[in-house]
């Protein structure tokens, strides 16, 4: 049996008002007039950009075939989303061990890029317990080859997550590995051609700890990409390393995490470094929370030990915890501007009470929304999002293309120790299937999963949410502990609305201009994204901007505020909608 698969070529346009060679990921662009002789291309505003426009071309429509090792079925094709992970090679077995330590059975992630420049946007699969992390490169075809050998991702030990991050800045996406200890973590750069090389050493970033996910951001606002760690270690003291790590700007770090409130450390004793009581975190996202330009960090944690970590103009990072921050089991995070009030606001992934009782240690997931400066009012019941499950990987997303963006959790567990597993401890949480809120646009959330499809019912963890096949709308790339992938594709959510899909090019010291923020008007209403690089959870979606537009037909103006104190602006207006954007920060 065949399962059809729609993947969307590109004919790629570059204008500007200079002459460019060249369009990554396809054949050479042509150069076109300025804008201003095209009708309804950007009109480019001082300073001039360089702007490379793609456009889907629907009239390519591949069949995948099931593979040989493949003979599991898409599930309904008819749904609004499905479940193509088998007729895209994405099938093989897991490996897992009763001796799995715990943070082993917490893991496991997707990493989303382009590692090998053929415009085709590729993964990295973590599985946690003791399996290998495995690369995929997309084809053609649509879909995935294990490339994990012939790139030369030579993994020691289980992966636990892992990002795609220009860490040697010479202009190629390198992977950060993390890994179950004691390997911890592995930098490969990307060699250019397809394979990579072992660095790990010469990065100066020395991980001891147990690690699970990791964020990057510009904390200090020097033009480069700095890095923060977590390390969920429930039942040893800590210190209060290896959280922070500051970019030299030559492919080196050095750790500053002692200018981190990270928590409640004991008194510095005969001479001993004081302890971390205990560390529980999971999920830090790099987001600029007050608006003043500098990166924030949004730590959702463990044991009712979730944070806002205020930046502290690029010195230090301040802990502004309210007591309305009150999930008791942050696990993941993503930070979106639900609302479309122009700021941003935290969801933290948690544990919801299976029988949804009013007293339980389970109090479910949150939703805090920001005022705009920082201070959030928790509105979880009244947004209607509380039950997750066992709740991990989460995204916010537009899936349906309305303007409204969407949330999406996955979910499971089956336990700490495999006595806990054997006996079926936490049997409630092993089946449950994942959970699609989406955004009435009202400042609340319908949960839609099963009508509209969405069958997963695996031991969720990590998650990607992102446009796999450039079709305009977004799909759900979910990690499974010790198994492998599920990517449910989005077939017919969003049909009748339209999307735009930005990236950026930034400076080569950060080149995906990490942190810039980009908005769109259309209609009198306004929508804003702000690029990030990591989390949903031991995760990383590809550093780029979907926006749904309804049935508009043009947007009155894309304005983008590029990373940096300055703020350095660029604006397009009468932007043509159903394409694909790659907008360069001017020199």
């Amino acid at each position: 049996m065949k399962a059809l698969i729609r993947l969307k070529g590109f004919a790629g346009v570059m204008f500007a008002v200079t002459a460019l060679s060249g369009c990554g990921g396809g054949s050479s662009p042509t150069v076109v007039p300025a804008p201003s002789t095209i009708n309804l291309l950007p009109e480019i505003k001082a300073p001039a950009l360089v702007v490379e426009r793609f456009s889907a071309d629907g009239s390519l429509q591949i069949s995948a075939a099931v593979t040989v090792d493949c003979t599991k079925l898409e599930t309904d094709q008819s749904a609004a989303f499905n479940d193509v992970s088998h007729s895209v090679g994405l099938c093989y077995p897991g490996s897992s061990s009763p001796e799995d330590s715990t943070t082993s059975r917490v893991a496991g992630g997707i990493a989303v890029n382009d590692y090998n420049n053929d415009g085709r946007l590729d993964v990295y699969v973590t599985h946690g317990r003791n399996t290998l992390g495995k690369l995929f490169s997309l084809q053609a075809d649509g879909r995935f080859l294990e490339t994990t050998q012939a790139a030369g991702i030579t993994s020691l030990s289980a992966g636990h997550g892992g990002a795609f991050f220009d860490i040697n800045l010479d202009g190629q996406v390198d992977l950060l590995s993390i890994q179950e200890a004691p390997t911890v973590l592995q930098v490969f750069a990307n060699n250019g051609d397809g394979t990579f090389s072992d660095i790990t050493q010469s990065t100066g970033i020395n991980l001891s700890k147990s690690t699970l996910s990791l964020a990057a951001g510009d904390y200090d606002l020097d033009g480069d990409l700095d890095l923060f760690f977590s390390h969920w270690q429930p039942f040893v003291k800590q210190d209060r390393w290896e959280f922070l790590w500051q970019n030299q700007g030559n492919g080196t770090f050095n750790d500053i995490s002692d200018i981190v409130d990270i928590g409640t450390f004991t008194e510095e004793d005969s001479g001993q470094e004081p302890q971390l009581e205990r560390e529980y975190s999971f999920t830090p996202i790099f987001a600029d929370f007050n608006d003043d330009r500098f990166p924030d960090i949004l730590l959702s944690s463990d044991y009712s030990t979730s944070q806002i970590l205020i930046n502290n103009g690029g010195t230090g990072y301040i802990d502004t915890t309210s007591n309305v921050v009150n999930d008791n089991s942050g696990m993941g995070g993503a930070v979106a501007d639900y609302d479309n009030d122009g700021d941003l606001d935290w969801f933290v992934s948690a544990i919801g009470d299976i029988q949804e009782r009013t007293t339980s240690p389970y109090s479910g997931s949150r939703l805090y929304q920001n005022d705009g400066d920082g201070n959030v009012t928790n509105v979880t019941d009244v947004a209607g999002v509380k039950q997750s499950y066992w709740g991990w990987g989460t995204c916010f997303a537009d899936f349906n293309n309305d303007g409204y963006q969407d949330l999406f959790t996955v979910n499971g567990f089956d336990g700490m120790t495999e006595a806990q597993s054997t006996s079926r401890s936490y049997a409630n949480y092993n089946h449950d299937r994942a959970v699609l809120y989406i955004n009435n646009g009202d400042g609340t959330f319908t949960e839609r999963g099963a009508e509209l499809g969405i069958t997963h019912t695996a031991m969720g963890r990590g998650l990607a949410c992102y446009d796999y096949d450039r079709d305009g709308d977004l799909d759900m790339l979910i990690s499974n502990s010790a198994q492998a992938p599920s990517l449910f594709r989005n077939n017919t959510f969003s049909d009748g609305n339209n999307f735009l899909n930005i990236r950026l090019k930034g400076k080569s010291i950060n080149p995906q201009a990490v942190g810039a923020r980009i908005y769109i008007s259309l209609n009198g209403q306004q929508q804003m994204r702000e690029l990030q690089l990591g989390n949903n959870y031991v995760s990383q979606n590809p550093v780029e901007a979907h926006f749904g537009l309804g049935d508009s037909q043009v947007v009155d103006q894309v304005r983008i505020i590029w990373p940096g104190l300055e703020g350095e602006v660029s604006e397009l207006n009468n932007v043509e909608v159903n394409q694909f954007l790659l907008i360069h920060q001017p020199d």
